[in-house]
Order: C-alpha cells, then sequence, then structure tokens
C-alpha cells in the first residue's frame, strides 16, 4: 500500500483541519483552547496536543505559557528574501544531506529556504498549498511515483516555479516543472562496475518482500533502482539470487538464519550482496558476523541510502 492511499490517523486528521483553519486567519490570532478543540473534534486532549506539537514544530503556530496558542507569521520578512521551500526526506542520509547542502547555499544567496518533510503526501499537499499561499514563489521537492503533482495545477501555483526532483521518467508527464531526473540506470552502472572490478560474479539481491520479488521481474515503476542493477549485471554474465529479509517480529535478526547460511555457502554461493533495504544488510552482516565470521571477512555488502549504516 503507498503511503498515498493510507488512512489518516486521528492526529493527521486533527492536523489537517487545523491547518485548513491557520490559512484563514491573520497572524496572532489565538486559537480555541486545547480542550475546547478536542470537545469540538470528538478527540481526546492528547491528539489536539500531539497535531498542536507538529504545527508548532514547522512554525505555523506560537504557544506562550499561560497566554494560549496564536496563529504565527509565516509570512516573508522582505520581498527580497525570495522564499524557497525546500521538500525533502531528512531521515535518508542521501537526500538529508543534500537538503542541508540546499538549504545552505540558499541561505549564502540571501534566500530564505523551509526545509519540509516529505512522510505523508496529503499533509505534504496542505503545507504546500499553505506555502504557496503566504508568499513563497520557489518549492524544490524530491518527488516520487506517489507524489500529488496535480497540486502543481491549483491556482495557488499559478506564478510559482516547482522543481522536481524525480524517481522516476514521466512521473510529472503533463505538469509544468522543471525536472531533475534521477539516474537510476547509471546508480546501477555504478555498482555493478565497483563490485565486478571486486571480482564478483555472483550477487545476492535483499530486501523486503515488495522490494526484491518487483527487482527481479524488472518491474521499473516499483523498484527502478534493483531492477537496473539485476538487468545490468545479467547482461555482463553475472548471477543474481534473490534473498528476502524475513525478519524476526521485534527483532533485526532474520527468521530463518540457516536457510539464509545455506544460500551463502558452497561452491558456487553468491560472494557479494546488494541490499535494497539497508536494515536487510546490516542484518546480514549481523548474522555473518555471528554465524560464519571466516565468510564475513570476504563478503561485500551494499546498502541502499535509507539509514547512515550504509555511509560507513
Amino acid at each position: 500500500m503507498s503511503n498515498a492511499t493510507l488512512p489518516l490517523t486521528r492526529i493527521d486528521a486533527v492536523y489537517q483541519t487545523l491547518m485548513a483553519d491557520l490559512q484563514s486567519r491573520e497572524p496572532g490570532t489565538r486559537l480555541m483552547p486545547i480542550k475546547t478543540l478536542a470537545a469540538r473534534f470528538g478527540v481526546s486532549v492528547f491528539t489536539v496536543q500531539q497535531a498542536c506539537a507538529r504545527l508548532e514544530g514547522e512554525g505555523f503556530i506560537v504557544r506562550r505559557h499561560g497566554a494560549g496558542t496564536y496563529v504565527a507569521d509565516t509570512r516573508p520578512l522582505t520581498p527580497k528574501t525570495d522564499p524557497v521551500i525546500v521538500c525533502m526526506d531528512w531521515a535518508g542520509h542521501v537526500f538529508s544531506d543534500l537538503c542541508r547542502f540546499l538549504v545552505a547555499g540558499m541561505h549564502g544567496l540571501a534566500r530564505t529556504a523551509v526545509p519540509l518533510g516529505t512522510e505523508n503526501p496529503v499533509l505534504m499537499a496542505q503545507r504546500l498549498r499553505f506555502y504557496a499561499a503566504s508568499g513563497a514563489k520557489y518549492f524544490l521537492v524530491h518527488a516520487n511515483m506517489h507524489f500529488p503533482f496535480a497540486l502543481f495545477d491549483e491556482k495557488c501555483f499559478a506564478r510559482k516555479t516547482p522543481i522536481c526532483v524525480l524517481e522516476q521518467h514521466g512521473a510529472a508527464a503533463g505538469i509544468d516543472c522543471h525536472a531533475v531526473i534521477c539516474d537510476w540506470e547509471a546508480g546501477a552502472n555504478m555498482v555493478t562496475d565497483h563490485l565486478w572490478a571486486r571480482g564478483h560474479r555472483h550477487l545476492v539481491l535483499t530486501g523486503t518482500s515488495t522490494m526484491v520479488p518487483p527487482a527481479m521481474e524488472n518491474d521499473t515503476t516499483i523498484q527502478p533502482y534493483g531492477s537496473a542493477v539485476v538487468r545490468t549485471w545479467r547482461a555482463r554474465g553475472g548471477q543474481v539470487t534473490p534473498q528476502i529479509y524475513d525478519f524476526a517480529y521485534g527483532t533485526l535478526d532474520w527468521r530463518h538464519p540457516e536457510t539464509v547460511l545455506d544460500c551463502l555457502t558452497g561452491p558456487d554461493a553468491p560472494t557479494a550482496a546488494l541490499s535494497l533495504f539497508d536494515t536487510a544488510a546490516f542484518a546480514l552482516q549481523k548474522l555473518l558476523l555471528e554465524r560464519a565470521p571466516e565468510l564475513a571477512g570476504r563478503f561485500d555488502l551494499i546498502g541502499n541510502a535509507n539509514t547512515p549504516w550504509s555511509q560507513a
């Protein structure tokens, strides 16, 4: 299930309603007390507090101890600042590093950079509309196939400049935006060049059950990077063995470690692993160090950029 189809939690629903309400209020306007809002929405005080904490963290409201909660002033300080909304995932280290680099560069150009997260496309759309109404002109977004591109056709974006870092070709087809395409083919070539030069010819591809099968079946819509690696590796004459990361609930350990170790031993066993999920690479490394240390020393592992582990 994609993020776009996930049901909203109560906190998300209250957050969305409050965000929509804020857009019609002047800065400095006092909001209803938390208990009043909770009664109005039919939710707990805790739920409203969590939604308000998120809004406060994003700079949309200001809470003053003993005085109440107020609409923050998100308008640009001066027309010369040309605010740039940077909508990227700051949890994964690749795009978080890029986000920090871009924000620092924009500040160096005397432009206001406002970083936003991408964890929920529905909430992200609300935030982008809010900033479009506040005067921001430029929107730099990391967008996958779940991004609500139709958003940029709305009236509030009529004189805006969206710049999209895209994960798939054609993802923003028909949308008027500047596009920078992630080159999965080039990335796959870099990885295969590295592993091939180190003498590897048999690769184990690991990841979750939603990652490995699409990559093995060349489904570029779901797994553009994994598909490119498998395709490039096979084109060189290499062998790819799939190994789904089936972890034990509540741990990082493999549910069936013996099966994994059997896959990695023998005369024609894989000598390197590429993980489409960093946690799987970490778990495989942990398994080898604990159960087959002699193999761990000569086994190459490559992760896929969603935790600091693959920076090492």
